[in-house]
């Protein structure tokens, strides 16, 4: 599940010139001033005259939820490219599909599902703002300035566009999350081991886990329950034993844009007013050191899960950058970050036990979606690594900036909440979610 984990390590995927000047001329292709345009970016460029959203189409007819996967998922008798030229030139047809769409295949058997397509993805998943060199960049539906968000990206991009009503895609930091919070929708990061990564391209695998991404929240619980039937019912159960507390994480968590707290601030006014919660300010200790445990992890795994790609051209450069950050990680640093998760859990579950809370409410993203060429300055992931290095289930939807604190140049833009839940709590994260009308 290649995901971006933090954007601001590593070569930041395209860093064009100063002096961009872009115009969209329909919904899938811009033009740039070529004397500020980097190779990488020309070639973005000159890939987006296609449809930039999907990897494969597949015949219809179609009936029930059209699905979109994101192609790092097996689907027998089409080749798996995660998004990446090296992939995709020696990529076969796959014999068998993965494990994770069983309950998918099995909603398409009787009529209440189809998969449309597989989606395009930041480069082998790894990767926050979902520019894509090779296979260009899925265009953003809001604004076609600015990025769509990553990994997931082509599966977002489908869902807002309406092409899809459910995307699956991967979240090894922020992958369903931060895609989701820059094209207006809703995407569950699942508990991580939850839901079989058997046929996907693996990233990190301690960090990746599987989940949808729908239009409204209660898609998303009707595409859970696809992809692991009972979820509705589960979703049910837990909306009996809320506690009605939700934890506003405060403090030096990243330096959020002030429309964006004003938007979270506003969503968690509503929670307390419209659906009688109770709002508890607290602070998370350790996060620093969360970060870099997850970090450590994320690099060192995927040095190994892809370092083999290297030996030949199709890996863009702003991956391969990130690849070989990894190659110092040695083996016994590996197993250290990852005993970290125990000790993080620990503080986390007695914390919300002792607070008595139902979850976490933080930003998704610390800042609106950026444009195209202002990615390299952003921490994408600065508020999404948490539930990664936790393997905690995690939900980013839109939230609307009041009208007090909006700037005309990105009023139409939806900032993202996140609630962050206890391991296993995926139903109850999205029960919480699902009490907002």
């Amino acid at each position: 599940m290649r995901t971006s984990i933090f954007a601001e390590v590593g070569g930041e995927a395209v860093r064009p010139g100063n002096d961009i000047d872009a115009a969209p001329l329909r919904s899938d292709v811009w033009l740039v001033s070529t004397g500020s345009a980097t190779p990488s970016l020309a070639l973005h460029l000159a890939t987006a005259m296609r449809d930039t959203t999907w990897i494969s189409r597949l015949d219809g007819p179609h009936k029930g939820y059209r699905v979109a996967v994101k192609d790092l998922l097996d689907i027998e008798g089409t080749i798996t490219t995660a998004g990446c030229r090296a992939v995709e030139r020696d990529a076969v047809p796959a014999v068998t599909d993965a494990a994770s769409l069983r309950g998918i295949l099995e909603a398409q058997a009787a009529g209440r599902a189809s998969i449309v397509g597989k989606t395009n993805l930041h480069e082998l998943a790894f990767g926050a703002d979902g520019i894509n060199p090779a296979f260009g960049t899925p265009v953003n539906p809001i604004d076609t300035k600015r990025i769509p968000g990553g990994s997931s990206s082509g599966s977002a991009v489908a869902v807002a566009n309406h092409e899809a009503d459910l995307g699956i895609g991967s979240d090894t930091g922020g992958s369903i999350r931060i895609p989701a919070a820059c094209c207006g929708i809703v995407g569950l990061k699942t508990t991580w081991d939850r839901i079989p990564v058997q046929g996907c391209w693996p990233l990190a695998p301690f960090l990746d886990p599987i989940g949808p991404l729908a239009r409204t929240v209660a898609e998303v619980i009707v595409g859970m329950d696809m992809i692991e039937p009972g979820f509705v019912e589960e979703v049910s159960a837990a909306g009996e034993r809320l506690n009605g507390r939700i934890g506003r994480v405060v403090g030096r968590l990243a330096e959020v844009d002030p429309a964006v707290q004003a938007a979270v601030d506003a969503s968690l006014d509503r929670f307390r007013s419209e659906c009688d919660v109770e709002i508890v300010d607290i602070e998370i200790t350790g996060w620093e050191a969360a970060h870099a445990a997850g970090l450590t992890v994320l690099l060192g795994e995927a040095w190994r899960s892809d370092k083999d790609l290297l030996r030949g051209p199709g890996v863009g450069d702003d991956v391969a950058a990130r690849l070989r950050l990894g190659e110092d990680v040695s083996p016994d640093a590996l197993v250290l970050a990852r005993a970290q998760r125990s000790i993080i859990l620990e503080e986390l579950s007695a914390l919300m036990k002792t607070k008595r809370l139902d979850v976490l409410a933080l930003a998704t993203m610390p800042s609106l979606p950026p444009l195209l060429g202002d990615v390299a300055n952003s921490s994408l992931t600065a508020l999404t690594r948490l539930a990664n290095i936790s393997g905690s289930p995690a939900i980013a939807f839109p939230a609307s900036v009041p009208a007090h604190a909006r700037h005309p140049r990105t009023a139409h833009l939806p900032a993202s909440l996140q609630l962050l839940g206890l391991p296993g709590d995926d139903a109850l994260v999205c029960a919480v979610a699902s009490l907002l009308p």
